[in-house]
């Protein structure tokens, strides 16, 4: 090692010292004065004694604020904490704090007067209809000794008639939905 590093280090340590002499040695976390109680409870057997007065903090000269330093970084901790505590918003009045009811749900229309119930049902029941007649004409086209001609001559005019209906009932509401559609334009 060098002289020049030998009296640098002798330097910050001369420093170190100085520095520690002039700081105020940290407060131990107590409760203050007035929030002691001033006579033990009736369970301690010990005698109440005197409290010390706190020990005054000693006055330090403040450092000199360096050349970059803004005045932003000069505000004292007590304005800052004062900026911080403002509230920007105004104070909430007393209807925000009751209960809130749920608006109620849109009247939905049942099932069966839904538009997209009969739209849906349309190609089903004039399909269907057309099947039905097609399998009541087939039943005069079989043979006589075949297994569909066997559960009676009353079959194919059942199915005809209920082919019927529904053809009809396919094309009524064909018409009704049309109607409405051009109703809501």
């Amino acid at each position: 090692m060098s002289d020049s590093d030998e009296k640098e280090k002798a330097k910050l340590a001369d420093a170190l010292r100085r520095m520690a002499a002039q700081a105020s040695p940290p407060k131990p976390l107590e409760p203050p004065v007035s929030h002691r109680p001033r006579t033990p409870g009736p369970d301690s057997g010990a005698s109440p004694r005197p409290v010390p007065p706190a020990p005054e903090p000693a006055k330090t000269r403040p450092l000199a604020p360096s050349r970059s330093a803004r005045p932003a970084d000069l505000t004292s901790p007590e304005q800052s904490d004062a900026d911080d505590d403002a509230v920007i918003v105004p104070a909430p009045t007393p209807d925000m704090f009751l209960p809130k009811r749920p608006a109620p749900a849109p009247a939905r229309p049942s099932l069966l007067q839904s538009m997209f119930l009969r739209r849906t049902l349309i190609p089903i029941m004039l399909t269907a209809g057309l099947m039905l007649i097609t399998l009541g004409a087939l039943w005069f086209m079989t043979d006589t000794t075949s297994p569909f001609r066997r559960p009676g001559e009353w079959v194919p005019f059942v199915l005809i008639a209920a082919g019927v209906m529904l053809l009809l009932l396919g094309l009524v509401n064909a018409l009704h939905v049309r109607h409405l559609l051009q109703a809501r334009r």
